[in-house]
């Protein structure tokens, strides 16, 4: 069995080459093996949103935001759904949330 950092590792190579199954596949594997991995489900939920799954996907998100709080992608990842949904006023608040967190680690 492979460990959750190769499942994760797997599920963002198979994202970045537009492979979404197969990126759900592995994010759900490391979910399986850790499901306190924020980064499992907002691994998923990317997957989710580009198959346009946008309810699925921005639930996800929020769960990711919940487990760790400080996760930059997880509120970046909602505001590309609410602003998929018209929902731009909610868009702006999670971008700048992920803002927030993404400055404050660099």
């Amino acid at each position: 069995m492979a460990s959750v950092g190769a499942d994760l590792v797997a599920g963002c190579a198979a994202l970045h080459r537009g492979h979404w199954n197969e990126a759900r596949r592995a994010f759900d594997r490391a979910w399986s093996a850790d499901n306190t991995c924020a980064e499992a489900l907002c691994g998923r939920a990317a997957a989710l949103l580009q198959d346009g799954e946008v309810e699925a996907a921005t639930e996800l998100f929020a769960q990711a935001a919940m487990l760790a709080p400080e996760m930059a992608a997880a509120y970046a990842g909602s505001a590309a759904c609410a602003y998929l949904s018209g929902d731009d006023y909610q868009a702006m608040i999670d971008y700048r949330r992920a803002l927030g967190y993404a400055v404050a680690r660099r």
